[in-house]
């Protein structure tokens, strides 16, 4: 999970020192030292000077204020601190990864007409057969297919020296295939010198600054993406109780409420469950998040998530307050069926009767009137207008089945 300095960092460009010093997970350093090196013990004011001139490398400045909070660390905390924030900053840009162009000579051999380009990938990919001459030139035995994706690539037409991956699909191929033919020689570049984009500012209040950026995210009017939650997550998670004072009287968005209550639940704070689950379709989207699986409910869970007795007991009796939770049950029928098998709502039945009641309509379980279970299942179920009971098994009637009836 992403750490509050490393959240700030990456969307608001926001450096809190004492966050990045005190993250668990500061990474060694980058590169190896000549061994004959000679090494002199820093100080701090030489240790940002130096951060400084790396952070430049990459594209950043930093600002007055952050430049003295630096230099009032001490000597640890402003290797931990410049530690994690150069390997922040270096993944973002990408600085720790080898990049190895699709022109090995780029720019020089970039086409000059790209749609041209693009025109000959699709021919050769969609008339393309093996053993048959190059559709592109007419040559026999030039075309070959190449590891591992193998399209069929001619020889001639696609310049193997040039090229560092399949011309086709650009998907990495094979050290060793024939098709990559060595090429003259490294191509001499001369890159002009790095121009700062980005401005690194101090954060004064981390605190303030994380709360301000949950709130934000909490009042979204869209679905937030993935990384989006796993965000508001860590920042809830990492200031709680204080993050529980700062949720909105509504959260407009019914994901991105159910990211939250879970947070609340882990952390034990149920009272916040019955201001904002509305409905069962709402505690629905709230197992969903407890199980690491989509609160949106496209992808059903990759697998069954044992849940504590206690958070089983408060989802039931939530779904036990509302009064129309058989007809949202089967709204999503097939996964509140897997969920029963989560939440045991029988075993509960005397103290949540409408919760079990609800799933035994769902389920169609035989209710048998000897047994205390079925006795106090039935009686509810005749005190509910919208429901029947045949054969011993109870049977939601939708609103249009009462209206026909009732005609």
């Amino acid at each position: 999970m992403n750490g509050s300095g490393e959240i700030l960092l990456r969307r608001t460009r926001l450096v809190a020192p004492a966050l990045l010093a005190a993250d668990p997970r500061t990474p060694e350093p980058v590169g190896k030292l000549p061994k004959r090196l000679t090494m002199r013990r820093a100080d701090v004011p030489s240790g940002v000077a130096a951060l400084e001139f790396e952070l430049l490398q990459l594209g950043f400045l930093l600002s007055a204020d952050l430049y003295r909070a630096l230099a009032a660390l001490s000597m640890a905390e402003l290797t931990r601190a410049g530690r994690r924030l150069l390997h922040l900053l270096r993944s973002e840009v990408g600085a720790a990864v080898t990049h190895v162009p699709l022109f090995r000579k780029f720019p020089d051999t970039v086409p000059a007409d790209t749609r041209d380009f693009f025109v000959r990938r699709v021919f050769s990919l969609l008339l393309q057969e093996p053993h048959r001459p190059c559709v592109l030139c007419g040559k026999v035995g030039s075309v070959h297919a190449v590891s591992p994706c193998a399209h069929l690539v001619c020889r001639s037409c696609w310049d193997g020296a040039d090229f560092s991956a399949c011309p086709i699909c650009h998907r990495r191929i094979d050290l060793d295939d024939p098709f990559l033919l060595p090429s003259e020689g490294p191509a001499i570049v001369d890159r002009d010198a790095v121009t700062a984009t980005g401005l690194l500012r101090l954060a004064d209040d981390p605190a303030a600054s994380c709360r301000d950026l949950a709130v934000d995210l909490m009042n979204r009017r869209t679905p937030l993406p993935p990384e989006d939650r796993a965000d508001l997550e860590a920042l809830l998670e990492e200031f709680w109780p204080a993050s529980g004072g700062w949720l909105p009287e509504t959260i407009p968005v019914k994901e991105t409420r159910a990211v939250v209550l879970a947070v609340a639940l882990r952390r034990g704070a149920p009272e916040l469950l019955r201001s904002h689950l509305e409905t069962a379709t709402d505690v629905l989207r709230l197992l969903y998040v407890l199980m690491d699986a989509d609160p949106g409910l496209r992808i059903r869970p990759r697998r069954r998530v044992s849940l504590p007795r206690a958070v089983r007991r408060i989802l039931l009796s939530c779904l036990d307050a509302m009064p129309y939770a058989i007809e949202d049950l089967f709204r999503y029928g097939e996964q509140w069926k897997r969920m029963a098998e989560v939440l045991h709502p029988h075993e509960h039945h005397a103290r949540y009767p409408d919760a079990a009641l609800a799933f035994a309509a769902l389920r169609g379980t035989r209710l048998d009137p000897e047994t205390a279970f079925g006795r106090t299942l039935l009686e509810r179920a005749a005190r509910r207008p919208g429901l029947r009971v045949c054969d011993g098994r109870v049977r939601a009637t939708s609103f249009a089945g009462r209206v026909e009836t009732a005609l």
